[in-house]
């Protein structure tokens, strides 16, 4: 639904008014001035006022580029159509703008779950979108098409800012308050355990909460005995409900913990709707960066404070305007638009220009001279990741509180970089200091001699969604076989419903990458996940055989046992399919223990891959056995390498990391591949579980259960 259609006109102060009834690009001609018209569509939610924002700020941008083009021959304007992002169906938006040849490029979606499916459906149509969506999920999956331009970094940076503002105020400890199936949320909940880890804060707990259990959740969180609360609420609504609910909790009990908000509570829509009723309320939030000075010109023009995201779409329209000319400039290149960004923001020139009409006008000027000038924007430095481009590299944030019924700016914190490995997708990569110490010196144990080795390969989910895991357990399974292993020492257990899915466009066909091996070479399938119960995968992995159960590990005291699990976890238990009771950790802690009673085994290596697969391994008392997972207790695992054109992650990166670390050295000790699968393992910490019953790992080598 679009609800703006102004005509624009010059206005020599305040632009109240924008143009956005442009149906086709025309070229203007007329005292050697050529005038190249677009239209931009601008998608973003409009309540509570922030309607007024954000046509104010187009007409900002487009009143400053009248100036900074004032002596040009050759000009390019904008003209936007505004769509309300909370009135319009936003998949059926999406496919109308892709298939409009008038629209150049998409401006907005402040939401994750409705840039996701706008991104996902202008990359079909190679239409570009700038977004001031903060989603990690959103800019590593559409990262690599190059449609795709966030002009924020993503929320594990903003998750960052909240424990760090945290530790400054002293906490030692901290708890997260989230809501379940939400994209915004999802990046806080799976970043902010292992965050808080390497910040070296005592993470008390994870506390998600849905529609019907918001009070309680909130109790809970505020009985965890944390010193800080982070708080990430899905929405404005929720906002209100937490910080009132933590009030009351206040008011009723001795202790309540200190709380930040991330940045849905910021902004004119929040604070115009509930006023009063967060005064004192404390957060974090993106904003301009205050040494570019936007904040105070905006204050000076408009005699208001800016909103969330205003400096952001400013930039946009500011790079979209230098992209557009530059292609104008330089027809003879035949630039695309994606091609011609990627120009503008390389810029590295001695001069560096910002935001202001004037600063504008000399970067028009440096592109008419050939040059290539640095380029800075009302929100700050707009630097790129210059491997996929995508995000901005450095974020500026503001520490706020509500103070009589305003924002009042307590500081600001600028990203720097300090813990990541390297740049790429801004803040993606971090570098890990809390890696597990091994006594090199520890007595190893002596075994009986070794004759066979069994596989037992899993992965526990269904559905085309979860591709990742099935496709990683037949990676497993095929390296298994190149190394001599016989299938009747194979026990493969997967759904079997992604090689001929009908969402698959190569019938037959499963990878782990996008230009890997087909994986899917007549695998002997042995069991179906919907065949089996949770107690009849132990029963296999024990030996009970039965009438159901035809083929199971048949290991003996001289025989070496691999367990590779690739699948869903919550806390002390793995997911088992689509039914609401999983494989639980006391479950295999007995089904271990009675194989040991027994002498079923002679070693046994069970490796991980799922979120919070750390609480179900933990504890696990077993003599012989080493447990590795992808994650700790309280951290979920990531997936890896998406496939924009399956729409589904193909990998996850600690299988990656295994998979890497065997295919360049099969004898290499325990020890040195749990070292490289840490540091290669992002967003989670690898661990090593058992070592005191297992052996000293810097002279056990993984061949022997990988090698047949």
């Amino acid at each position: 639904m679009i609800i703006s259609k102004y005509i624009y006109k010059f206005i020599i102060i305040i632009i109240l008014t924008i143009v956005s009834c442009k149906n086709e690009k025309i070229d203007y001609t007329g005292n050697d001035i050529i005038t190249k018209e677009y239209t931009v569509a601008v998608i973003l939610p409009m309540e509570n006022g922030l309607n007024t924002h954000w046509e104010r700020i187009l007409g900002f941008i487009n009143k400053n580029m009248e100036i900074a083009q004032r002596n040009l021959t050759q000009k390019v304007q904008i003209y936007y159509e505004i769509y309300d992002e909370n009135k319009t169906d936003i998949k059926a938006l999406a496919y109308k703008l892709g298939e409009r040849e008038d629209i150049t490029a998409v401006i907005g979606c402040m939401y994750s779950d409705d840039a996701s499916i706008v991104s996902n459906i202008l990359t079909k149509y190679q239409k570009t979108l700038f977004t001031i969506s903060t989603s990690s999920e959103l800019v590593r999956a559409n990262a690599k098409d190059g449609y795709l331009w966030a002009i924020t970094e993503t929320d594990i940076t903003q998750c960052e800012a909240l424990l760090t503002k945290a530790e400054s105020y002293g906490a030692k400890s901290v708890a997260l308050i989230s809501k379940e199936n939400s994209s915004y949320c999802k990046t806080f909940i799976d970043w902010f355990s292992f965050q808080a880890k390497e910040l070296g804060l005592e993470v008390k707990g994870q506390f998600i909460y849905n529609d019907n259990n918001i009070k309680e959740t909130t109790f809970n969180a505020c009985n965890s005995n944390s010193d800080y609360l982070i708080c990430v609420p899905a929405n404005s609504t929720d906002v209100g409900y937490i910080y009132n609910f933590i009030n009351q909790h206040s008011t009723e009990n001795e202790y309540t913990p200190k709380s930040l908000f991330s940045d849905v509570a910021y902004g004119e829509n929040v604070i115009n709707k509930f006023k009063s009723e967060i005064e004192g309320l404390e957060g974090i939030s993106y904003t301009a960066n205050p040494e570019t000075g936007f904040e105070v010109s905006y204050y000076t023009y408009f005699n208001d404070y800016l909103s969330k995201g205003e400096a952001q779409i400013y930039d946009s329209c500011m790079l979209l305007y230098y992209s557009l000319y530059y292609i104008s400039l330089y027809k003879e290149n035949n630039l695309d638009l994606k091609s011609a960004i990627r120009t503008v923001v390389n810029g590295r020139d001695e001069n560096q220009y910002g935001w202001m009409g004037e600063d504008m006008e000399k970067v028009f000027e440096a592109f008419n001279q050939g040059e290539h000038p640095n380029i800075n924007g009302a929100s700050g430095s707009l630097d790129f990741d210059k491997e996929v481009y995508t995000n901005v590299l450095s974020t500026t944030y503001t520490n706020f509180t509500v103070y009589n019924n305003k924002y009042l700016r307590l500081g600001y914190i600028t990203s720097n970089g300090s813990n990541r490995t390297e740049s790429t997708l801004a803040g993606w990569n971090w570098r890990k200091t809390q890696i597990q110490d091994f006594d090199e010196n520890q007595k190893d144990i002596e075994y009986p001699l070794l004759k066979d080795k069994w596989a037992l390969l899993i992965a526990s989910s269904k559905g085309w969604d979860n591709y990742r895991h099935q496709a990683d357990v037949l990676s497993i399974y095929s390296m298994l076989k190149k190394n001599g292993f016989p299938d009747d020492r194979i026990i493969l257990i997967m759904e079997d419903d992604i090689a001929y899915n009908n969402k698959n466009t190569e019938q037959g066909v499963v990878k782990t990458d996008p230009h890997g091996e087909n994986l899917y070479t007549n695998p002997e399938i042995d069991y179906n996940v919907s065949e089996l119960t949770p107690s009849d995968v132990m029963d296999i992995l024990e030996g009970n055989e039965n009438d159901k159960l035809n083929k199971v590990i048949k290991s003996t005291s001289n025989d070496n046992i691999l367990v590779f699990w690739s699948g869903h976890g919550t806390q002390n238990e793995l997911v088992w399919g689509d039914l609401f009771m999983g494989v639980r950790k006391d479950m295999i802690k007995n089904s271990l223990y009675n194989m040991g009673v027994k002498h079923n085994y002679r070693k046994m290596l069970f490796l991980t891959e799922a979120c919070y697969s750390g609480s179900i391994m933990n504890e696990n008392d077993i003599p012989g056995a080493l447990f590795i997972t992808a994650a700790n207790e309280n951290e979920t695992s990531k997936a890896d390498n998406y496939n924009s054109t399956l729409g589904v992650w193909m990998s996850n990166k600690f299988t990656y990391g295994i998979r890497e670390q065997l295919n360049e050295d099969m004898y290499v000790s325990i020890r040195e591949m749990y070292y490289k699968i840490f540091i290669n393992t992002v967003g989670s910490h690898v661990m090593v579980y058992n070592t005191e019953n297992f052996g000293n790992i810097y002279q056990n080598s993984i061949a022997e259960f990988f090698l047949y």
